[in-house]
């Protein structure tokens, strides 16, 4: 790639990635901003998992009260697919764990524990090949369709 951002949203995961490891004295802000650029990548959808407080604890499920509060909870894990790889970052109150689970075609799963540098890296580089495989296929689908006949 020439260093231009291709894909709308990857540079915010950079910035992301750049306050997260600058600061790791509010990790809990930091990741709830992660996660609002992972959903902001067209395609990318992020599974993301809360720690519950108490009251949850409690109480139980209940649908209304935790959707009002999911936005304040803490970040206890993320899960994001790209392609046959998927992108696993577990949260604790001071810290963070990355692995990434890659997906043979024979259905072997080999996981790697990673830095969140590497992490954030490698699922830069993911989305930003899925962007340009799809660009690609646009393109010959519309030359099929403009000239009919393929490239």
């Amino acid at each position: 790639m020439d260093g231009a951002d291709s894909s709308p949203g990857v540079g915010g995961l950079d910035a992301a990635s750049a306050e997260l490891q600058a600061s790791g004295g509010d990790l809990d802000l930091l990741l709830h901003r992660l996660v609002e650029k992972l959903k902001a990548v067209p395609g990318l959808e992020p599974v993301v998992s809360y720690r519950h407080g108490r009251l949850r604890r409690l109480l139980g499920d209940l649908p209304y009260v935790n959707d009002l509060h999911a936005r304040s909870q803490p970040v206890s894990a993320i899960h994001v697919r790209a392609g046959a790889e998927d992108y696993l970052l577990d949260a604790k109150a001071t810290s963070i764990s990355c692995r990434i689970e890659k997906h043979s075609a024979t259905g072997t799963v080999t996981t790697q524990p990673v830095t969140f540098s590497r992490w954030i890296t490698d699922l830069i580089a993911a989305v930003e090949e899925r962007s340009r495989v799809a660009s690609e296929s646009i393109a010959a689908l519309e030359t099929l369709i403009v000239y009919d006949r393929p490239e």
